[in-house]
């Protein structure tokens, strides 16, 4: 409920595009750390559509829309393409 409690507010607000993968983020949790790097807006819409169109999409397919993580200050990878799938389909990686 609001202050009041004269109408009830949602629990979860919509958004167009998941902005924890555009922004990116970092934290610790309980024993747990995170560290999601910032994406290419237009390759996430672009893979966020590709998704609603088959559901069923493979990471591989995913990853023609949404192919790696975009730096803003500059970045190289050095694990490699099949190191980089690897943690796209299992969402964890060394």
């Amino acid at each position: 409920p609001n202050f009041d409690v004269s109408t009830k507010e949602p629990a979860v607000l919509p958004a167009r595009v998941p902005s924890l993968f555009v922004n990116g983020a970092q934290g610790i949790a309980v024993g747990v750390a995170t560290n999601i790097p910032p994406h290419n807006l237009s390759e996430l819409v672009s893979g966020l559509n590709a998704y609603i169109d088959n559901p069923e999409i493979s990471s591989r397919q995913l990853m023609r829309h949404i192919p790696a993580p975009d730096f803003p200050t500059g970045g190289l990878i050095v694990a490699g393409d099949s190191n980089l799938r690897h943690i796209y389909k299992k969402g964890s990686g060394a």
